[in-house]
C-alpha cells in the first residue's frame, strides 16, 4: 500500500500543471500536502525496516539552532521545508517495500514526457507556451531543465534495464541545450559503466570518452559568456561575503536579502538568483554546519556499503547520487519540488538498498 501511494505522489508532484496559478507554489503545496498523508500512512503501517541514520536529526537540530541564533523571525517558513524533507526522508526509508516497485516511477514519467518532447521539437506547444519563437522543449515540467534535471539523475537507473536509454536521454538532453543536465548525465553515465564493467580495456574507454564528453559540456559554457561571467562574479562575491561569518553563517534567508541589495548596489550586474546551493548552504548555515553534515553523512554510508555487489539498482542509484552532486554547482535545485523530491527519494532507496543487503549478510 505504502508503495503504491508513493508511486502516485511522485508521479503527481512531477507532472501536475493548474491554469493561472504559480508552478513553485502548486508544487510546493502538493509536496506539503503529499508528505504528511505519506507520513500519517507510514506511521500507521507497521515498520519495513529500522531507521538508524542519526545525521538526519542532526541536520533539523543545527537548522534549528543556526535559525534561532541568525534570524529567528524566519523560524516557521524558513524551516517547514527542512522538516518536510525529513520527514518524507524517514518515511520512506521506514516503510518502502519494493525498491524495484517505487523505480518504476522514473520510468513511467520518462516516457509520459515523450510524446510532448516529440511535439515540442516540432515547434506544436502543450500545456507550456514557449516565450519566445524557439520551441520551449520542457516535455510536462515547465522548464527544460527541469527535464533535464530529471532525466540527468534518473538515467543511470533505467540504464539498469537497458543502456539504449543513456542514448535517448543523451539525445533529448540535446535537444534541450542545459549544459549542466548535460555535465550531470555525462557523469553518472561514467559512474554507472565504470561499475558495470569489470574488464580493464572496457573502463579505459570509458573513461576516456567520458572525459572528451564531459570537455565538451565545459565548452558549452562559452556560447553564453555573458551569462557565465555574471554568475561566477556573483559566486565569487558571496563566497567572500560568506567567509565574514565562516562558522554559523548569516542565516537562513539572508543570501536573498544579499542578492537584493547587491542588485541595488550594483546596478543589476549580480544576477537576481545565485543558482549555487553550496554556496547558498554555506553562506547561510555556515562552514561548520557543512562540515559535520559531511562527515556524518559519509560515516553512515560508508559503514553500510559493501564492497561486493552484482545488482544494477544499487549501482545505478550511486550513479544517480554522482550525477546529482553535479546540478547544485549551477542552479538552486532544492528550491524545485518536482527535482528536490526525485532527489531525496533516490538517496533514500539508497539508504534501503545498503541496510537490506546487510541485513542479508
Amino acid at each position: 500500500m505504502f508503495d503504491k501511494i508513493l508511486f502516485g505522489f511522485i508521479l503527481l508532484l512531477s507532472t501536475i500543471w493548474l491554469p493561472n496559478i504559480s508552478q513553485g507554489s502548486l508544487q510546493l503545496l502538493v509536496f506539503n500536502y503529499g508528505t504528511m498523508t505519506l507520513f500519517a500512512v507510514g506511521i500507521i503501517l507497521q515498520e519495513k525496516r529500522k531507521f538508524t541514520n542519526y545525521s538526519l536529526p542532526l541536520i533539523l537540530s543545527i537548522s534549528i539552532v543556526l535559525t534561532l541564533i541568525r534570524t529567528p523571525k524566519c523560524f516557521t517558513v524558513g524551516l517547514l521545508n527542512i522538516l518536510f524533507c525529513c520527514m518524507f526522508y524517514y518515511v520512506v526509508v521506514r516503510n518502502t517495500v519494493d525498491i524495484s516497485r517505487v523505480l518504476r516511477c522514473f520510468k513511467w514519467l520518462f516516457w509520459f514526457n515523450i510524446p510532448f518532447v516529440i511535439l515540442q521539437a516540432m515547434g506544436i506547444q502543450l500545456v507550456y507556451m514557449a516565450p519566445s519563437p524557439a520551441p520551449l522543449i520542457c516535455g510536462v515540467m515547465a522548464k527544460n531543465y527541469h527535464l533535464g534535471f530529471l532525466l540527468a539523475i534518473i538515467a543511470p537507473i533505467l540504464a539498469g534495464e537497458s543502456l539504449l536509454y543513456f542514448v535517448l536521454i543523451g539525445i533529448i538532453l540535446l535537444l534541450i541545450k542545459s549544459w549542466a543536465a548535460y555535465l550531470a548525465f555525462i557523469t553518472g553515465m561514467m559512474v554507472y559503466l565504470y561499475m558495470r564493467f569489470e574488464k580493464k580495456s572496457i573502463r579505459v574507454s570509458i573513461i576516456s570518452g567520458s572525459i572528451l564528453l564531459f570537455i565538451s559540456g565545459v565548452s558549452m559554457l562559452f556560447y553564453h559568456p555573458v551569462k557565465f561571467n555574471v554568475r561566477f562574479s556573483g559566486w565569487v562575491d558571496t563566497l567572500k561575503d560568506s567567509l565574514k561569518n565562516p562558522v554559523i553563517g548569516n542565516g537562513i534567508g539572508a543570501l536573498q536579502v544579499y542578492l537584493d541589495r547587491s542588485m541595488c548596489q550594483l546596478g543589476g550586474v549580480i544576477t537576481q538568483y545565485l543558482n549555487n546551493d553550496y554556496l547558498t548552504i554555506l553562506f547561510e548555515y555556515g562552514l561548520l554546519f557543512v562540515l559535520a553534515i559531511s562527515y556524518f553523512i559519509f560515516r553512515y554510508y560508508s559503514g553500510l556499503i559493501i564492497k561486493k555487489c552484482n545488482d544494477n539498482i544499487p549501482k545505478g542509484l550511486l550513479a544517480s547520487i554522482t550525477a546529482m552532486l553535479i546540478i547544485p554547482f549551477f542552479h538552486k535545485v532544492m528550491d524545485i519540488p518536482r527535482i528536490a523530491v526525485p532527489m531525496l527519494l533516490i538517496l533514500a532507496l539508497f539508504e534501503i538498498s545498503l541496510l537490506d543487503k546487510k541485513e542479508a549478510v
